[in-house]
């Protein structure tokens, strides 16, 4: 019932230069402020079988947004709290040189004795010792949040200017968020929901404009190469002095093969209201695609991708490729069992530790890290119907 139009509200904050950041706060109050009194006091509600009206108390369960928006709810740079610990785990000084926040050491996930762990030169030249971060109860992190001031709630340059340093603890925090205002709010396991929709859309991209070599999407630039000989890693890939061409990738399609994806891509049919023509995107001629949206890339990573892609890469590449994509099929379907998201918290595991084997770091932004979380959401809210942005996103493209 949640998701369904007629009980949904659209009030539209648009993203721009002056956006409120974490001044979203001061929008929110008057919404905080009714949501209290809805959880304290309650509204009288008529109980249509029953014949009789009674006191309806309100709260939130969650909230849903994309990834940046969760920043601004959350108030942390991160765009969540329980992610915070991760992020200090993640990150590798290994490809400091970059400019990239690389999200790679995953091996950290499997087992201690796990053969992987030692094996430096298929990952990024060191032996990993790490642990899986440790989550942050609701009371260490109120605890956090009470004991330090952040300042005045501003976006103004002056005022922000005028406003400390803050220690490293409290680093990943803007400022204390409104939500912690209501009385339930630290008693939830889980506040803001990670979006399957834009994570999906997000790692489609990565992966099929890099194995596809599309130009703003892959992320087989010149700098990956450049990174991965400074890490004296994969030496078949670096690039020789004074040739500006890339070496070619075990993990990207040849340029002479390429055509003949697209024209398949471009040929595809489907049965009336499974997808959208999404050979509208595709340009065959220049081997381009373009113009995706969310359920296109759905469409496209979990049921096309593992199709056409196996004739064109190596084995050991495919493999994670197609093991990516049912992961996602098991994720978004309406029943999920308890006894599958062990299996399924296993296999992504495996699969973005392969992923490292295969792709530059480069490749690992934060959105092909967030998949690891996913499981363990799915487990506390159900499945992810409710809890993905393709209800509202179609309702603002209809409204």
């Amino acid at each position: 019932m949640c998701m369904k139009k007629e009980y949904n509200m659209l009030s539209l904050l648009i993203p721009g230069p002056g956006y409120p950041g974490k001044c979203l706060d001061v929008y929110l109050r008057p919404l905080i402020e009714e949501l209290q009194f809805l959880w304290e006091v309650g509204h009288p509600t008529y109980d249509k079988y029953m014949h009789e009206i009674f006191q309806m108390h309100v709260m939130v369960v969650g909230t849903i947004s994309d990834f940046p928006a969760r920043g601004m709810l959350s108030a942390t740079l991160l765009g969540d709290t329980r992610l915070v610990q991760s992020a200090l785990a993640m990150r590798r000084a290994a490809v400091i040189a970059t400019r990239y926040a690389d999200w790679v050491g995953h091996r950290a996930f499997l087992p201690y004795n796990h053969e992987w762990r030692f094996d430096d030169k298929a990952f990024d030249g060191t032996v990993e010792h790490g642990v899986p971060p440790r989550r942050w109860t609701r009371e260490e992190i109120l605890a956090v949040l009470n004991e330090y001031d952040f300042g005045q709630l501003s976006n103004h340059p002056n005022i922000v200017a005028a406003i400390p340093e803050r220690p490293d603890r409290y680093k990943f925090w803007t400022h204390k968020s409104i939500f912690w205002e209501l009385p339930y709010w630290s008693k939830l396991l889980i506040r803001h929901y990670l979006d399957v929709m834009h994570i999906e859309k997000n790692v489609c991209d990565s992966v099929v404009g890099t194995v596809l070599n599309l130009e703003g999407k892959t992320k087989d630039g010149p700098k990956a190469h450049i990174n991965l000989k400074k890490m004296q890693l994969r030496r078949h890939l670096w690039l020789k002095e004074g040739k500006k061409k890339l070496p070619q990738a075990p993990y990207t399609v040849k340029p002479d093969q390429k055509n003949i994806i697209f024209r398949w891509m471009s040929s595809v049919k489907y049965p009336s209201g499974y997808a959208e023509n999404i050979a509208r995107c595709v340009n065959f001629r220049d081997n381009k695609m373009y113009g995706l949206k969310s359920h296109d890339c759905h469409i496209l990573l979990q049921h096309l991708f593992p199709v056409f892609i196996r004739p064109f890469l190596p084995r050991q590449v495919v493999e994670p490729l197609v093991a990516l994509a049912r992961f996602f099929q098991k994720l978004c379907t309406r029943e999920v069992k308890k006894s599958n998201l062990k299996e399924m918290q296993e296999d992504i595991i495996y699969i973005m530790c392969k992923f490292e084997r295969i792709f530059p770091p480069n490749f690992f932004d934060i959105m092909p890290h967030l998949m690891i979380h996913l499981p363990k959401q799915l487990l506390l809210t159900g499945p992810v119907h409710y809890t993905w942005m393709y209800p509202m996103e179609m309702y603002v493209f209809y409204t």
